[in-house]
């Protein structure tokens, strides 16, 4: 809630900030915009007939000596640096904090102070200009039938929320729950004409383990994009239900490359986790036995299937953000694992727009001598990554209070199967340059026999029933899969 009294300090100087300027200037609104902080200030200077009063470096000080109680970041591709030296050194509950819509992918989002909303965790990772080319992507989709698996879910539902603004066909969102596809629906309704959903959005109620569902599915349509990002990727859970990992990650993702070759469908994007490599954990095990399948297909068929291997999504299903944000919010101590965590994060539309910018050009021609490769391994350029108990107290600062006084923190140890620092490839692999600057391509030089991962695969595919848990383990072990 805003004070009766707003004094706003906006930072940056950018076509953003004039015309967030412009509508505070001639709506009434009760705000009153004190200044401007930039970079590098050469004084004296004025926008919109608003002083610059200084610097960011300066923001605590200007704070003080103007009595600011409303901070408005009004810059689109603010830097995570610039954010984090703001919130450390602003002494939490003094300012309210707020930040512009990012509308570099869609324009036509306002720019106004009634769009203004709270900062947020998501917002400490920083926005990343990723260079999407969105004329060119809405042209690769032109037309196109696109199944997305797992459509429910955080990413998959952002897939479909993103895809629905370029001209499909149609857009075939699969999800075993009801309720998750009921979800997805009502959101949708809150952005989209009920017309277009009409005419593009087709909800499927299917569980992808179902060869038989999904090739009345596949029949019914002529599908050019699968987009798999159904799975189990909850890492704690998954260590106590190895055979439903191996299912649910491992079985219906080759009944998907079986239906897909099949159907001759050769954009197929597979959604891995950096979690599969170097695996500790059973969940990541399962994925990268899924990408082992992805090269086996790619090895042996006319057929080119794409591995996009996500960092922590902030915000998604099972993300520890939400639980981080309840339990400051409740004035719990805030659990983390470890003073030492590290992790890659991204957006839930970073996540989409990854997925999405890949699949147009995964079949695209050799632009290189590297690109003849067609095992296809492909990751967001993440930056380092965030140490998650520097995460936590920043976001405990963001609510007005100070960490280890007004919330505590509680270390927990780390968990079966999770790592204190995790990566995007291992330490033989190559990593190649893209057209996108934020897209890499990685060349895994040193892989398993995949012969004779393909033989376990459906060896376990044909006595799952009969497997323990800890026989699950020990095959996993012995391909060298599960690194405990």
């Amino acid at each position: 809630m805003l004070p009766t009294t707003v004094r706003a300090l906006l930072v940056g100087s950018s076509e953003t900030t004039t015309t967030l300027i412009n509508d505070i200037q001639t709506e009434p609104h009760p705000i009153t915009i004190i200044g401007i902080v930039v970079e590098a200030h050469t004084p004296p200077q004025r926008l919109n007939n608003i002083p610059i009063l200084g610097a960011i470096a300066e923001t605590p000080q200007l704070i003080k000596q103007h009595a600011i109680n409303l901070i408005i970041i009004a810059i689109q591709e603010i830097k995570r640096t610039t954010l984090e030296f703001l919130i450390d050194n602003i002494p939490p509950g003094t300012v309210t904090w707020k930040i512009t819509p990012d509308n570099t992918l869609n324009p036509s989002v306002a720019i106004s102070y009634k769009k203004l909303r709270n900062l947020q965790a998501e917002d400490l990772i920083g926005r990343r200009n990723m260079a999407i080319a969105t004329s060119a992507l809405k042209q690769s989709f032109k037309d196109k039938t696109i199944l997305i698996t797992g459509a429910g879910g955080s990413i998959g539902s952002e897939l479909v929320k993103i895809i629905l603004s370029y001209p499909v066909k149609v857009i075939l969102a699969i999800a075993r729950s009801e309720r998750s596809l009921y979800t997805l629906q009502k959101n949708l309704e809150l952005e989209y004409e009920q017309a277009l959903l009409k005419e593009k959005l087709l909800l499927c109620i299917a569980d992808i383990n179902d060869i038989s569902r999904m090739q009345e599915i596949a029949r019914a349509h002529t599908i050019d994009i699968i987009l798999h990002a159904a799975a189990h990727k909850h890492v704690p859970l998954m260590e106590t239900h190895e055979k439903e990992a191996i299912k649910n990650n491992v079985f219906a993702t080759h009944k998907l490359l079986k239906i897909a070759h099949e159907h001759h469908i050769k954009n197929f994007i597979f959604i891995s986790t950096d979690k599969a490599v170097a695996p500790q954990s059973i969940m990541g095990a399962s994925k990268k036995l899924a990408e082992y399948l992805i090269l086996k297909y790619t090895d042996y068929y006319n057929f080119t299937p794409t591995i996009v291997r996500l960092g922590n999504v902030i915000g998604s299903q099972g993300s520890v953000v939400p639980l981080f944000n309840k339990q400051i919010r409740l004035s719990l101590p805030v659990t983390v694992t470890n003073p030492k965590t590290k992790r890659y994060f991204m957006t839930l539309t970073e996540a989409a727009l990854l997925i999405t910018t890949i699949s147009t050009f995964a079949l695209a021609p050799p632009t290189t001598p590297a690109d003849h490769t067609r095992r296809k391994i492909y990751i967001l350029k993440m930056g380092e990554p965030i140490v998650i108990d520097t995460l936590v107290r920043r976001m405990i600062r963001l609510h007005g209070l100070l960490p280890d006084r007004d919330v505590k923190i509680a270390y927990t140890g780390i968990r079966p199967g999770e790592k204190l620092e995790e990566v995007l490839y291992d330490e033989n692999s190559t990593v190649i340059p893209t057209s996108n600057p934020y897209i890499l391509q990685i060349k895994e030089d040193h892989i398993t026999d995949i012969d004779t991962v393909w033989e376990t695969i459906l060896t376990l595919e044909e006595n799952i029933a009969n497997y323990t848990p800890a026989a699950i383990r020990s095959v996993l072990k012995k391909l060298k899969i599960l690194n405990q």
